[in-house]
Order: structure tokens, then sequence, then C-alpha cells
């Protein structure tokens, strides 16, 4: 994919997180964005960390409630 298709494709899919989600959104990417940016072991093992383990799990624990809150909130407003 080229950079501008990238970034608009980003930019399109951030419009749609509410605002008050949006920090814990730039969390994750710059997550994402260290683990593509560090180099990889070269003796075939990957290495493991439990603390960006339970990071990442917090965060998608949070983005989980956070989207059953506002599907829960959008139910209760039709019915």
């Amino acid at each position: 994919m080229e950079q501008t298709p990238f970034e608009k494709a980003i930019l399109a899919a951030l419009r749609q997180v509410p605002e008050k989600q949006q920090g814990t959104i730039v969390k994750i990417v710059q997550t994402l964005v260290q683990d593509f940016k560090e180099p990889q072991p070269t003796d075939g093992k990957n290495q493991y960390s439990v603390e960006r383990h339970r990071e990442i799990r917090r965060l998608t624990a949070t983005i989980q409630n956070s989207m059953a809150a506002a599907i829960s909130a959008e139910r209760d407003e039709r019915g």
C-alpha cells in the first residue's frame, strides 16, 4: 500500500473513534509502530515481554469495554 492511501485509510478509521477514546487508540498505534521499528531477533527466537503483553491486553480490554458501552448506549437510544 502506498503512503498516501495508507495515511488516508488510517485517518478515516480514526475519525470514527469517540473523542474520549482517542488517547487509548494513539497508545495502541504507538505500541504497534514501536514493534515494527524494533529489530527482530536474528537467532529465530522471539523475545517475550510480560510487561508489553500486559499493556496490550489492558489497552485491548479498554477498547472492547468502550465499544461495548457505545453499542449499548446506541441500542438504548433506539429502543
